[in-house]
């Protein structure tokens, strides 16, 4: 992977996370309860109309902060295979900001990265250096976590519908086909199950939410090419919806050296 590939792909990674499936509230989460039948009428339901309520469902979220780990598998090589930290997230009226703080063993600070648009920063407390530049949207890699906002979180307000696409059904799942692939959703409950584009599939899980708020999955994997590759982000500690003032801001640290992303190599 190129420079500083690695730290500019989670940026990617990480940063659609919050645009789904959260909820409302900070306060203890519960598993969404089994009511009988379907919270959805499917037989009168058209694409149209499932996609625009999942689009509603993330218009909620306005800022969020989490504990995130995310993990590959097999490990690339010569790269880690696994990083745990914490995000935070601001949906702006120009664009949405992510900061990614990267930890290390005992909460050890490893990186801390600002990314607003395509523009990025990331200070490396053990070169007391901030690099700043732009990005690519991890496109100068093949390595898996460089698509990793396309293949794993779907932004919904981008989504469409093929022109006279119908829902189908197969088990317990709801089948909604996109002009880039399939959402499935579980029939009972209508929450996001799995998303099929070419060789990739997406697994949402282990769901947790307040009763009446929209319902977020804390496991997510990305299974590619009929599982030889593997990524896996799992959420915890989700708090949303809460003032981000001052959290981007990077100046705390009183860099001693400024330079250029294209010099960050890791």
């Amino acid at each position: 992977m190129q420079r500083s590939g690695l730290l500019k792909l989670l940026a990617s990674a990480l940063i659609s996370i919050v645009l789904l499936f959260m909820f409302n509230s900070c306060t203890s989460m519960k598993p969404p309860s089994s009511a009988a039948g379907s919270v959805v009428e499917w037989e009168k339901a058209c694409p149209h109309e499932v996609l625009s309520r999942l689009t509603m469902e993330q218009n909620k979220v306005r800022s969020m902060t989490a504990v995130f780990s995310i993990s590959l598998d097999p490990p690339p090589k010569g790269r880690p295979s696994h990083l745990n930290g914490i995000i935070f997230f601001d949906r702006r009226h120009d664009g949405p900001v992510v900061r990614i703080k990267g930890l290390g063993l005992f909460g050890y600070l490893l990186f801390d990265l600002v990314q607003e648009k395509d523009s990025i920063k990331i200070y490396i407390p053990s070169r007391n250096t901030l690099f700043r530049g732009k990005i690519n949207n991890g496109k100068e890699t093949g390595y898996i976590l460089g698509d990793m906002t396309s293949l794993m979180f779907i932004d919904f307000s981008k989504a469409y519908v093929k022109d006279g696409a119908t829902l189908s059904y197969k088990n317990d799942m709801v089948i909604l086909p996109l002009a880039t692939g399939e959402l499935m959703l579980g029939r009972k409950d209508a929450l996001l199950r799995e998303w099929h584009r070419g060789k990739q599939v997406v697994l949402y899980d282990r769901y947790e939410q307040k009763k009446g708020e929209p319902p977020i999955p804390t496991l997510i994997s990305v299974i590619t090419d009929g599982g030889a590759q593997r990524a896996v982000c799992s959420l915890s500690q989700v708090c949303l919806n809460y003032s981000m003032e001052n959290v981007f801001d990077l100046s705390v640290y009183k860099a001693r050296f400024v330079k250029d992303l294209s010099d960050l190599d890791i």
